[in-house]
């Protein structure tokens, strides 16, 4: 296999119905909000995060965020809503952005 069919199988394989939601950066991404849990957090076991629910391309995929930033653009949003993020910045320093598309 030559190293653009291997980048094209990697890309395709990554995005293959995960269940989990990772925004590409600097990009938007229309997505469907569909419901909110919250959940342990991985890092801090005696603390609990948001997970949104997302509807992405027709798929629920699952997104663990525990940015305060983000939890109060989201408290705004209505469960059923289309809306557009988009992650800003990289690692510690990422930011998101969100719309409601309809």
């Amino acid at each position: 296999m030559n190293e653009k069919e291997a980048k094209e199988f990697l890309k395709s394989y990554s995005l293959d119905k995960t269940r989990y939601f990772k925004p590409p950066r600097d990009k938007e991404v229309i997505v469907q909000y569909k419901a909110m849990e919250k959940v342990q957090n991985h890092f801090q076991k005696s603390e609990a995060i948001p997970r949104y629910h997302l509807i992405v391309d027709g798929h629920v995929q699952y997104w663990d965020r525990g940015n305060k930033e983000l939890a109060a653009q989201m408290c705004e949003i209505p469960y059923g809503s289309v809306i557009a993020i988009q992650a800003i910045g990289e690692k510690k320093e990422t930011r998101y952005q969100i719309r409601i598309v309809k």
